[in-house]
């Protein structure tokens, strides 16, 4: 791995603190898991909502394979991440959000 160490991206992502490594770890894993194990695919998938990207890319990718499996369980995940923060911080939380000038 000393080849990956070289990267010049990597000292830019450890210097700014991007999510670039989490996202990669999510999206590779993804991948790796997709033939034999659809479901942790999908909560992979799932988990990479906080990029909405994804979101244009990524479906159409399972939509083409047919991974019906993956597709459903990545939807749960999103599902079931929003109604853990509505719980945890309150619906304000959303309202505030979605009234901000910074969406993506």
């Amino acid at each position: 791995m000393p080849v990956a160490a070289a990267f010049p991206a990597l000292f830019i992502n450890l210097g700014q603190g991007r999510n670039g490594f989490l996202t990669a770890a999510l999206l590779g894993g993804a991948t790796l898991a997709l033939p034999g194990r659809p479901i942790a695919a999908g909560v992979l998938i799932g988990l990479l909502a906080c990029k909405p990207q994804f979101a244009a890319v990524v479906p159409f990718a399972l939509l083409a394979a047919r991974q019906w499996r993956t597709i459903t369980v990545a939807a749960a995940t999103v599902i079931a991440l929003t109604a853990i923060s509505l719980v945890l911080f309150g619906p304000e939380c959303w309202s505030s959000f979605l009234a901000s000038d910074d969406l993506p």
